[in-house]
């Protein structure tokens, strides 16, 4: 997973990890705010770990981390480690009893976070959408903490622990062969940790003791009555139901206890202190549940994607595949970097709109596993991301968490590629960034319709219907029977054996017809080069006023069949040419136009000379050298080039200069 960038301070980090030993038990994401400033991370292992992780500047080689408290016990200063991209600070002083203690963080000197705690971690998972483990491991740990703190330093408990207790003894103790050399007592002490003490009485200098086979007879320590003891240490929370093995040896005689930290907890709940009850009753109920949450729980082994499966095991064994990322198997969520909720606000026509997506906001999707809530994948919300709307949330490879219905889609040699099957409606389609994407649209006469404006790069549409307010490309290219209902910009369009019927009308630089292509425009046209390649090229236009203006130095290469058509009847020009603009035509080219006053015109926003002539240099019309200009016709015997009969003038003769090639 990439890392996600964020502005907060500090934010939860998305994960609660049970550890044994130096292996790593499953560590599983669950949704919260995302983080990447600074956060924090709680780890169980005999103890508490609290885990800070902090984004210092590219130029610190050495940090430590302050943690103060009023609670002096918790008072320790950690040099930093590197981590990837951040400094990692292991804090190992807060024990059950101060789950509930505050601390204030400081790194170099500078503060970083106030007044946190551990129960205010657990609390937030606790509180908020967390696969039921992780839940019942936080409710159990405020309940060990509280039970700690009131053995420790009195008080009461009024937390409920996750886990139900359901303990029972099963210490083994076989019979003493001895009444001064024998195993004399087993019980759990509270330092700051729970450790097991075991006593034994030892008036043979050859006795040894091992525990699970090691021999830590040189680590009995003498006290009173002659006991010695030894204290095993380091017991963690997953290992409360571990049963250890003492034996006690002298010669070819030996006793053997079997003991564990549940079968003290069930001893004591016999006893006739109460607080020494609870906090045996919390120890149980904290092992069990972060045992469950080893063994039961699943970890990502290998994550899934869009297109391929995945794999999660549990710390059983036992392994589950993981479906591509959809709707059917996970739900989906997304928050903003900021760890906020994408704002959604309504347009002025009262549909619903994403203000943050319109600005670019990044941020992480999370998909997690209906019937594993521990699984949660992340998938980060880049300025590569393109989508149709957050609920369809795709990421760059195109493949959606919810296709929309009739739609198939892949990413292609830097295209988004999508085909319809049915007639469609999307509410957005953009990409989070600067740089638009390149999209082809491919159908079977079916439409598209998008609820508002939409940019791109190059657009190809082949058999599509096209509707947006506004449509902002650089090129868009028809291939198919295609139309296009917006208010469309772009610098060129290209229609290639394909048909586009535009409504409205049309400003660009470059306009290319080919093949059997075929243009239809109902609207006015600004155009810079306008290409017709070949007779089998089609270009109709019908608009009322000014038709086709030509920008300066433009060309009009109509080398096919076109069709220019006014509403006005009798007024306006048709084609428009400006200063030193041109049209060609050829041997191949059709060309009529129908009810203008003027075919074809210049002028320069309507200046003009003192003999009301038009100023600027003139526009020039190119016809076959082996055609005329006859009436209102460039013809040939009976082939017309040209027809203009319905206009009142051919054109004006004073602006525009003919000639032959």
């Amino acid at each position: 997973m990439k890392t996600l960038k964020n502005k907060l301070l500090v934010a939860l980090v998305i994960a609660f990890a049970v550890t044994l030993g130096a292996a790593v038990i499953p560590t599983v994401g669950m949704q919260v705010k995302a983080a990447e400033k600074d956060n924090f991370q709680i780890t169980l292992t005999d103890g508490i770990a609290v885990k800070y992780y902090a984004t210092l500047g590219a130029d610190v080689t050495d940090a430590t981390a302050t943690f103060t408290s009023k609670t002096e016990a918790l008072n320790a200063t950690v040099k930093g480690e590197k981590s990837g991209d951040k400094w990692l600070f292991v804090y190992n002083e807060v024990t059950p009893q101060y789950v509930d203690a505050t601390f204030s963080v400081a790194v170099n000197g500078e503060t970083k976070k106030e007044n946190y705690s551990v129960l205010e971690y657990l609390n937030t998972i606790i509180g908020g959408e967390y696969a039921a483990e992780y839940k019942t491991v936080a409710k159990d740990l405020v309940y060990y903490g509280e039970a700690a703190k009131a053995f420790k330093l009195g008080g009461t408990v009024a937390a409920q622990p996750g886990t139900a207790y359901a303990g029972g003894s099963k210490m083994r103790l076989t019979e003493k062969f001895d009444e001064n050399t024998r195993i004399y007592s087993a019980t759990v002490v509270f330092d700051t940790l729970p450790a097991i003490r075991f006593g034994f009485k030892k008036a043979s200098e050859a006795a040894t003791v091992t525990v699970d086979g090691k021999d830590i007879t040189n680590a009995l320590v003498k006290g009173e009555n002659d006991v010695y003891t030894y204290t095993l240490t380091g017991i963690y929370a997953v290992d409360f139901d571990t049963q250890y093995t003492v034996v006690l040896t002298d010669g070819d005689k030996k006793q053997t206890l079997k003991y564990s930290i549940n079968d003290y907890a069930a001893r004591m709940q016999n006893s006739e202190n109460a607080a020494m009850k609870t906090l045996a009753k919390a120890l149980y109920c904290y092992g069990a549940g972060a045992k469950a949450l080893k063994t039961e729980a699943y970890v990502v082994v290998t994550e899934p994607t869009y297109t391929e499966t995945g794999v999660a095991k549990n710390g059983k064994g036992d392994e589950i595949a993981l479906p591509i990322l959809n709707d059917a198997n996970y739900n989906f969520t997304q928050k903003t970097k900021d760890g906020n909720d994408y704002k959604v606000i309504k347009d002025s026509q009262g549909k619903d709109t994403y203000n943050d997506y319109a600005k670019g906001t990044l941020g992480t999707a999370y998909f997690t596993h209906k019937e594993h809530s521990e699984i949660v994948i992340e998938k980060e919300i880049t300025a590569d991301t393109i989508t149709f709307n957050w609920e369809n949330y795709n990421n760059v490879d195109i493949n959606f968490r919810a296709m929309p219905a009739g739609m198939s889609a892949k990413y292609v040699d830097g295209v988004y590629v999508f085909t319809l099957t049915n007639d469609i409606e999307i509410p957005n389609f953009s990409k989070l960034s600067s740089v638009s994407p390149s999209v082809k649209m491919i159908g079977n006469g079916d439409s598209l319709t998008l609820q508002y404006g939409t940019q791109l790069k190059d657009l190809t549409l082949d058999g599509v219907s096209y509707t947006s307010t506004d449509l902002t490309v650089q090129s868009l290219t028809i291939i198919g029977e295609s139309s296009v209902n917006a208010k469309l910009s772009a610098t060129e369009l290209v229609v290639d054996n394909g048909t586009l019927t535009y409504n409205g009308n049309i400003k660009l630089t470059n306009i290319t017809v080919k093949n059997k292509g075929s243009l239809n425009v109902s609207g006015s046209v600004t155009v810079t080069k306008l290409l017709l390649v070949e007779s089998g090229a089609t270009f109709n236009v019908t608009a009322d006023g000014d038709t086709i203006s030509v920008a300066d130095d433009g060309v009009l290469e109509l080398y096919g069949t076109v069709n220019i058509t006014s509403k006005t009847k009798g007024k306006a020009t048709a084609i428009c040419l400006r200063n030193n603009s041109s049209i060609k035509v050829s041997s191949d080219s059709r060309i009529t136009v129908t009810d203008y006053e003027y075919a074809f015109g210049k002028w320069v926003d309507n200046e003009k000379n003192e003999d009301g002539t038009p100023k600027g240099r003139n526009g020039n019309l190119y016809i076959p050298s082996t055609f005329a200009i006859s009436e209102k016709y460039v013809k040939k015997d009976e082939v017309n080039l040209v027809d203009a009969s319905t206009c009142t003038y051919f054109y004006s003769y004073w602006s525009i200069s003919v000639k032959s090639v």
